[in-house]
């Protein structure tokens, strides 16, 4: 069975068992003698050491089946009796193994353009708008926008600059019917043309490509998440995919080198990928940093401020849902914020329009908040900058914005700084220091293919990777965290 064959099936699986597609939903199964009913099974992740034998007799033994398997991330999809799921573990190889978890939805409240037409300030706040006057608009640069897809069409603010799509869901389109996606698109790249330019994103030039990995609810597993990363890693030169925009996280608090999101995203800043991920709405919770991607040391993860509506960043605050703070391992999140409170942004459908629909601006437009619209400023900005100078790497260009940064009004001590365009797009290159590379310790599943001597910069470095203590638990979409979302 082909790699790309096992995916398929992979993601299928992992539909079934988000709870969200209860027609392919398992179900107990009726013993054949009549007194006695099967007890009721339950399907788990199981994650193994690359080269372990013996697995699959190991859990017939244990009275469970393969239901699927996932041999380059040496990953089973295991069917067992709940009181059976713990001995998985002492099977000798056995590194993991995790139930699959339903989708968390938290619901709750919450061209170059002429900027005197502009009715956000956020352009204003993060000084884009002084980049996009002099003529860089992100040309030639092409964001990948992993996210529940994205309205398109002749009319709409992105017209031809969609250049390609993906879409790794049971979404009968590629087209967005939830509106999120829509939303972050437009922020980082939409050029305002159903606004005649009152509602332009950071860089309305730049190239977009349609990562599509929730269905029309807005609901994904992290199979689908992972999958259109690996798309990304496997076309990112075709497209010259220079950027990724993520802005969604994983439901589990999670170490960064035990998730596989956090592998993926490292394989592909490795890569030479820019990826850029959202802190989370769970300000003010414990360990509010802890999923992933936001908690990889890698990637850029962004928080939010609230700009109160003014260009002056004397009043401005960090949002109190905004998540803050350090990570299980220590490490200090977000890196940089933006404004991420009523922002308003191409949406012409999706269901997040019927949510609040006081918050409806027009037929092409809608507000909303979280710092899932933080993110697309800052993938915005560093399309800008890799417009200027495309020699930039992934490490330089992270260590130009966290140095580019400026403080603001209400910024709570140690936190960081709210990130400056036209500073970072314009820094010269040569006032770099020699060596700003990070040098954390990279995700186990990454360093196991490093240790059996696997290149990752090799073409067919992912699928080599020994992809152990993969935690298959899904997305939640909590930057969507519908509590601030309309905030």
């Amino acid at each position: 069975m082909t790699v790309k064959k096992l995916l398929t099936h992979m993601m299928v699986a992992a539909v079934a068992l988000s709870g969200f597609a209860a027609s392919i939903a398992p179900t107990p199964t009726n013993a054949m003698v009549v007194s006695e009913q099967a007890q009721p099974t339950a399907r788990y992740m199981v994650g193994t050491k690359a080269g372990t034998q013996g697995i699959e007799q190991a859990i017939q033994q244990l009275g469970g089946s393969i239901v699927d398997e996932w041999t380059f991330i040496n990953t089973y999809l295991v069917e067992i009796d709940p009181s059976k799921a713990s001995s998985i573990q002492s099977v000798p190889g056995v590194v993991f193994i995790n139930q699959d978890e339903k989708v968390v939805e938290n619901k709750g409240s919450s061209k170059t353009s002429d900027d005197k037409l502009i009715a956000n300030v956020y352009q204003s706040v993060i000084t884009s708008d002084k980049v996009v006057k002099k003529g860089i608009t992100g040309k030639g640069v092409t964001v990948a926008v992993v996210d529940s897809g994205i309205a398109n069409g002749a009319q709409s603010d992105f017209r031809k600059r969609v250049s390609a799509n993906a879409k790794f869901s049971t979404a009968g389109n590629m087209s967005d019917s939830f509106g999120h996606g829509t939303h972050v698109a437009s922020i980082l790249g939409g050029d305002g043309t159903q606004s005649n330019g009152a509602y332009p994103g950071v860089a309305p030039g730049v190239n977009i490509v349609n990562v599509k990995v929730s269905d029309d609810e807005g609901k994904a597993g992290e199979q689908n998440l992972v999958e259109g990363l690996e798309w990304i890693y496997d076309n990112h030169k075709k497209y010259n995919i220079r950027v990724v925009n993520i802005s969604n996280q994983i439901a589990t608090q999670q170490n960064y080198k035990e998730s596989a999101t956090n592998a993926a995203v490292e394989l592909l800043w490795h890569k030479g990928i820019v990826v850029v991920v959202s802190a989370g709405n769970q300000g003010g919770t414990s360990c509010s940093t802890c999923y992933a991607p936001a908690n990889d040391p890698f990637v850029i993860t962004v928080g939010s401020i609230d700009d109160k509506g003014t260009k002056d960043t004397a009043d401005d605050s960090l949002k109190n849902w905004s998540s803050n703070g350090l990570t299980s391992e220590g490490f200090s999140k977000p890196e940089v914020v933006a404004p991420g409170s009523k922002i308003t942004a191409y949406m012409p459908k999706g269901d997040l329009r019927g949510l609040k629909p006081e918050n409806v601006v027009s037929n092409d437009y809608f507000t909303m908040g979280g710092t899932s619209m933080s993110t697309p400023m800052v993938s915005g900005i560093v399309a800008l900058m890799l417009e200027q100078n495309p020699n930039l790497t992934p490490d330089q260009v992270k260590w130009i914005l966290k140095n580019t940064t400026r403080s603001y009004g209400k910024q709570p001590a140690g936190s960081a700084g709210l990130v400056t365009a036209d500073a970072a797009v314009f820094f010269n290159p040569s006032n770099i220091p020699a060596n700003v590379a990070q040098n954390f310790e990279l995700s186990s599943l990454i360093t196991a293919a490093v240790d059996d001597d696997v290149n990752l910069d090799t073409p067919d470095s992912w699928s080599n990777i020994a992809w152990r203590n993969v935690s298959w638990s899904n997305i939640a979409w909590r930057n969507i965290a519908w509590r601030n979302n309309f905030d």
